[in-house]
């Protein structure tokens, strides 16, 4: 068989060979305009770098402007496509368009890069930026709180004011130099010892439970979260963090003798009062409670307690937890001993709401513990809100509810659960407590605290 020669015309092969020179001409200008735009890139660099020993025009800044307008002219006539796209803020290099091309086609891509984009953006963010985003998470997501399951209670965020209430005339002076200067006397002693004689009075505390629990019936998630909790819509509660054989496990007894301080009392939001507090005087708000549980926790219980009556929401309340945390922490090493730290609170409720139970005749304040999870179902993980003592936090809360449901029941209101932190990352007895409301009486408040102290002194003591 014959195989037939095929031939290459003369002209043919000359247009063959002009597009392959074409070709690679073309090749060797995109690869000179590569080099061209790095070298402009770090003159430009070094030019900024020397900026206090040049002259800001001069021999290199003519040569970077030279070499600008020489890639301009290139792009705009030799490679239309990157002039494109600088134009439409598109990738400048062949690859990085092609590839950005390609990922438009395949919509498995473009989630990856979108992902890696949000992943970088978020991994150049300051501190102070996280910060200011966790206050600014913490306001919106308080506004938002709902009531758990058989709930009659609405409760909402306070912002500087209370809610359905004309502001105070009064109340503007707890900035002033004067209102101060009382909390500092109050602070040193002066109004201390009266508090504990006003308003104990004769209370009887309750030696035995009504019930004890049996924790067979709270092993599955839905069942403990019924019976002990209220989950925020922000955030979720979870079998790996809510377990109620390491709930009801875990050791929260106190290691170290009175000797030593060892329970920590502060507050973040100092300047919240009750209803017939007298507006300036800390000792008639939630700062005098904190006084009153800590001065029990010594003469009723025996142990070593410091309460730090610090101010962090005078001013802008918003930066309160920010304030606190230096300052706990602060404490904290120069008290190694502290094995428990309280940040007392006070809710905020309708006007025409009442946190009240009727305890053997006594009007006495509801009151509420609280954790952050440092988790919230938009992004999981709040890792910049990492708290090592999640699971030491929730252990501590739960046996404090366990125990003051049995001996008074109707006296809690649940756990509630939120997406943040709180401040509760320095300590694995960590509690945040929020006793009634603005719209609880002093008295109801006062009758509340030595249940706080009896609860508090049988878990930390390990007694019944």
């Amino acid at each position: 068989m014959r195989i037939r020669e095929i031939s290459i015309e003369p002209g043919g092969e000359r247009r063959g060979k002009v597009c392959l020179i074409v070709f690679l001409l073309l090749l060797f200008l995109i690869t000179v305009s590569n080099i061209v735009h790095n070298a402009a890139g770090k003159k430009t660099d070094d030019t900024a770098q020397n900026a206090e020993q040049m002259p800001a025009v001069g021999r290199d800044g003519i040569g970077t402007a030279f070499l600008k307008e020489m890639q301009e002219r290139i792009y705009q006539s030799l490679v239309p496509v990157y002039a494109f796209a600088a134009e439409k803020n598109l990738p400048d290099n062949l690859w990085e368009l092609s590839f950005k091309s390609a990922c438009g086609e395949l919509p498995v891509f473009s989630g990856i890069m979108e992902q890696t984009a949000e992943e970088s953006r978020e991994s150049r963010s300051t501190y102070e930026e996280l910060i200011a985003l966790e206050i600014e998470q913490e306001r919106s997501l308080l506004e938002d709180a709902q009531p758990g399951p058989e709930r009659e209670e609405e409760v909402y965020w306070q912002a500087d004011s209370e809610p359905g209430m004309a502001p105070n005339p009064a109340d503007t002076r707890l900035v002033d130099e004067l209102v101060l200067s009382e909390n500092q006397a109050y602070v040193n002693g002066t109004e201390q010892g009266d508090i504990a004689e006003t308003m104990s009075g004769s209370f009887a505390l309750r030696t035995a439970p009504s019930f004890t629990y049996d924790w067979s019936q709270y092993l599955e998630l839905s069942e403990l979260v019924k019976g002990f909790y209220i989950v925020d819509p922000t955030t979720t509660a979870t079998t790996e963090r809510l377990n109620i054989a390491e709930l009801t496990g875990a050791d929260m007894t106190l290691k170290g003798d009175a000797s030593a301080p060892q329970i920590l009392i502060y507050h973040t939001h100092s300047q919240e009062g009750y209803a017939d507090s007298v507006p300036g005087d800390v000792s008639t708000g939630v700062v005098g409670a904190g006084e009153y549980l800590a001065q029990l926790l010594r003469t009723q219980y025996g142990f070593n307690v410091i309460h730090h009556t610090g101010q962090y929401d005078v001013g802008n309340r918003d930066m309160a937890y920010s304030y606190a945390g230096p300052a706990i922490q602060q404490i904290l090493q120069e008290n190694p001993t502290i094995e428990v730290v309280i940040d007392l609170h006070r809710d905020a409720v309708k006007e025409d709401t009442r946190l009240v139970a009727d305890i053997d005749g006594r009007p006495t304040a509801k009151f509420m513990f609280f954790n952050g999870l440092s988790y919230n179902n938009t992004q999981g993980n709040i890792d910049y809100l990492y708290n090592p003592y999640i699971k030491d936090n929730l252990a501590f809360s739960f046996q404090a509810q366990a125990l003051a449901n049995e001996y008074y029941p109707g006296v809690t209101r649940g756990i509630y659960l939120r997406a943040l932190r709180y401040n509760m990352h320095f300590c694995p007895k960590s509690m945040l407590i929020e006793l009634g409301a603005q719209t609880n009486t002093c008295e109801e408040i006062w009758n509340a605290v030595p249940i706080i102290a009896q609860i508090l002194g049988m878990e930390l003591s390990g007694t019944r």
